[in-house]
């Protein structure tokens, strides 16, 4: 897929602290590709009236004998993808307490239809850290989910967070947007998850048909998986919750799902060999 739009419009990125952000997969994926593109930071936003400072707390930072308050807005970092023209902006921050509607309209002020958007999020999950952490690529547009293999409709329902919110306001101004939501395992949501990371930096790549450096990511993603084991293996109840999960994913996994995901992982894997060199 080339979920991309043209030289003179912009890719916009968007990962938020919170509720969509399980295994804080998406905000560090969203870093990873600040990182790996060199972009360079911008305006921040949503800077004043946006946050209960009791729910989300600004931060205290010291050098020498000064000290500096870093209060709570989203930071946007900006470039172009490395060796193409295309024009990406990505927004990181937590979620806003309050006025999602303002920050709409401030977050994605200039998007126009020739944009493309790409919401990063995570979600608790039942599933396993056994196995590769599954990756809904989604979005609110019919027009989208036909044109583009592998988008399916969004079919969330109840509580929605920011990006939820934000994926059904771009459908409704027909700015192009897709949600890439990855499984974490619920008994490990809480912490970081370089596995969860590395599933949706695949999805991006997917998605867009750039190549992004891993780094560290595939290495940190094996010792995350080994430090999970252990805990798991310390708590039996634990491991009879993951024994479960695995048998359930064994008989509702079909065969060709299974195909279809070895293919993409190999091909994927090709590409960071090519991109390499080696």
């Amino acid at each position: 897929m080339d979920f991309l739009p043209p030289s003179d419009r912009w890719l916009r990125i968007i990962a938020v602290e919170g509720m969509d952000d399980a295994g804080q997969s998406a905000v560090d994926a969203a870093h990873h590709l600040v990182e790996a593109w060199d972009l360079r930071p911008a305006e921040d936003l949503l800077t004043d009236g946006y946050y209960d400072y009791t729910l989300v707390r600004p931060r205290l930072r010291r050098s020498g004998m000064s000290a500096e308050v870093e209060w709570p807005c989203i930071e946007t970092y900006t470039g172009t993808v490395p060796g193409t023209p295309i024009n990406v902006i990505v927004m990181i921050g937590p979620e806003p307490t309050f006025y999602w509607a303002d920050a709409f309209e401030v977050l994605l002020d200039g998007a126009r239809s020739g944009d493309r958007v790409v919401l990063i999020s995570g979600a608790a999950a039942a599933v396993s850290h056994r196995r590769p952490l599954p990756v809904a690529v989604t979005s609110e547009q019919s027009d989208i989910v036909s044109a583009y293999d592998g988008v399916e409709s969004a079919y969330g329902e109840g509580t929605a967070g920011l990006l939820e919110i934000f994926a059904v306001m771009l459908a409704e101004q027909r700015i192009p947007a897709v949600t890439l939501t990855v499984s974490v395992p619920g008994y490990v949501a809480g912490t970081t998850s370089p596995k969860a990371i590395l599933s949706l930096l695949g999805a991006f790549e997917d998605l867009t048909g750039f190549v992004v450096p891993q780094h560290d990511l595939v290495e940190d993603a094996r010792a995350w998986e080994f430090g999970v084991e252990e805990f798991v293996e310390a708590n039996p109840d634990l491991q009879d919750h993951v024994e479960h999960l695995e048998s359930v994913a064994e008989t509702s996994e079909l065969p060709e799902a299974k195909g279809e995901a070895i293919a993409r992982e190999f091909e994927r894997y090709l590409q960071h060999r090519r991109r390499d060199g080696s």
